[in-house]
């Protein structure tokens, strides 16, 4: 018996467990993937930065205080 848990290979688990396994890594694979695309969502110009659209098109020009 001990044998048998030292070999990965020998280990059964039910198809249930492999199924909830995969659901809960495709869950949290759908997390990430969220939780990327509203950090990217919330990325703008910051503070001293405004976005200069007639000369340059997206790009950002600092802004410098008199």
């Amino acid at each position: 018996m001990a044998e048998d848990l030292k070999d990965p290979g020998k280990w059964h688990f039910p198809s249930t467990f492999k199924a909830k396994s995969l659901a809960v890594l495709e869950f949290l694979t759908t997390l990430v993937v969220l939780a990327a695309a509203q950090l990217a969502a919330t990325q703008g110009p910051q503070p001293g930065r405004i976005k200069n659209l007639v000369t340059f098109g997206d790009s950002y020009t600092d802004v410098v205080s008199p």
